[in-house]
């Protein structure tokens, strides 16, 4: 239940939700030394700051792509009409999900193995 209210806490006022954290933090972290108390402070003020600019952003981009879209299907609707707008969107978007699905198998399918490891390539035979 703590949760949901620093969640709604956020959704209303999301700089003073963040200061509010913030000096939370700060009156935990007090027994630290000063200079460390300091970076840390300053580190987390940072990451507070750019976590609220990414969601703003966020926020901002699906409004528009939101807009685009309904620009787009208007467009086709003039040329399509409304049937064909809808397929021709639904079909690209259908083939636009298919490009994260690419990279993650593409990414999967790699060796992870440490950059300071060395590479052997086990399809050349066996190793002398």
């Amino acid at each position: 239940m703590k949760g949901l209210r620093r969640t709604f806490a956020f959704l209303r006022d999301p700089v003073g939700a963040l200061g509010s954290s913030i000096a939370t933090i700060r009156e935990r972290l007090a027994p630290l030394g000063s200079e460390r108390q300091t970076r840390l402070a300053e580190t987390l003020r940072n990451a507070a700051r750019k976590l609220a600019l990414a969601a703003g952003a966020a926020a901002l981009a699906l409004v528009g792509a939101g807009y685009v879209l309904i620009g787009l299907w208007l467009g086709f609707n003039r040329l399509l009409g409304p049937i064909g707008a809808s397929f021709l969107l639904g079909a690209f978007f259908l083939l636009a999900s298919l490009v994260p699905l690419a990279v993650l198998y593409r990414t999967s399918r790699k060796p992870e193995v440490a950059s300071d490891e060395p590479r052997y390539d086990v399809s050349a035979g066996a190793l002398k």
